[in-house]
């Protein structure tokens, strides 16, 4: 038999689907079937036995962009981190270009591996021993602390390399050297060239200057991303598609989370169905998934603020030995007089 508390369901159980920097600046690693919270923004255990999932789907995009500036690249780049770099080297080469009275070209070369439908099999999936031992032996607010209210279903990722070739003009050239790009650009998207027809050198005097980042590499052997020329920066690309298609290669872009009252085994291991009543009424099992969700995030909250209190407690007395060590007097109870200037 369940039993009810009386705190108010004020949330519907269902899943969510988070797709902003709480997932993409997170410090722990999202991995399906792990617990999560979603009032605090904190992952728990990995509470589902072998979590197995659904085979994935990947897109992928090779783009030469040519970009006239800032707000111009910012709208052809996909994600928050690679603006930054992508700013700051544009910042860098316009800043030098007028120093020696010159002005900078920039070109973007991006490259984007997205895998997404990466979910857990439920069919498949059941609570672990240990979660099941937690749930039956001290209840459901053991099992909430441990896993959290939720767990994690879907998982998205991306992989994307950003680079930047930038070239350097007289002031009074025309807007952009057409030719030196359109050779830039036969080099880096053909095929495999001919034998009767060689790559052409690319003049001297527009040698472009390589500036490279990637994201969510998957740990490959033999690749490298250092690149000094044009043949070699494409074949870096190459080794960098071969380490973005790792099953696990890839930032975490959006993830979807589930709570617990919605996973079968949960259900079936606290017996939702049986009967429960409140003022003689029977109580609908889906008011039952509410409360219990509700419930699950209050206790989730109110742990993490009890820790939370309990280390800034800790950091403080960290701190008062730290002052006692360095400016308390001989009688250990008064400070130095030159500690009295010191905020």
């Amino acid at each position: 038999m369940l039993a009810l508390a009386c705190v108010p369901a004020v949330a519907l159980a269902g899943p969510s689907m988070l797709v902003d920097g709480r997932i993409w600046s997170a410090r722990e690693a999202p991995s399906l079937g792990r617990g999560y919270s979603l009032s605090t923004n904190t992952f728990r255990s990995t509470c589902l036995e072998s979590a197995p999932g659904t085979h994935p789907t990947t897109d992928l995009s090779y783009d030469f962009v040519q970009i006239e500036d800032e707000v111009d690249a910012v709208s052809k780049l996909r994600t928050a981190w690679s603006v930054g770099f992508v700013q700051d080297w544009m910042r860098a080469f316009s800043q030098m270009g007028r120093a020696n009275g010159q002005v900078a070209k920039n070109i973007l070369v991006l490259l984007d591996v997205s895998t997404y439908y990466a979910s857990v099999d439920e069919s498949r999936s059941s609570l672990s021993a240990s979660a099941r031992g937690i749930l039956r032996d001290q209840g459901v607010p053991a099992f909430f602390s441990a896993c959290g209210s939720a767990y994690v279903r879907g998982v998205t990722r991306s992989a994307q390399l950003v680079s930047v070739l930038t070239y350097f003009q007289a002031w009074d050239a025309p807007a952009r050297d057409l030719p030196f790009e359109a050779g830039l650009r036969r080099q880096l998207l053909a095929t495999e060239l001919n034998d009767d027809q060689p790559a052409r050198e690319l003049p001297g005097y527009r040698r472009p200057t390589i500036s490279t980042q990637a994201w969510g590499l998957g740990r490959t052997g033999g690749v490298t991303l250092v690149s000094s020329d044009i043949p070699t920066f494409k074949a870096s690309i190459k080794d960098a598609f071969k380490a973005m298609n790792g099953p696990l290669a890839g930032r975490v872009t959006s993830m979807e989370v589930v709570p617990w009252v919605e996973n079968p085994d949960f259900l079936a291991q606290i017996r939702i169905e049986d009967p429960d009543r409140l003022e003689d009424q029977v109580v609908p099992a889906q008011t039952k998934k509410d409360i219990l969700t509700t419930n699950g995030e209050l206790l989730v909250e109110a742990e993490d603020a009890a820790r939370a209190r309990l280390d800034a407690f800790y950091r403080a007395r960290l701190c008062r030995a730290a002052i006692h060590e360095r400016w308390a007097g001989e009688d250990g109870t008064a400070l130095l007089e030159e500690a009295k200037g010191v905020r």
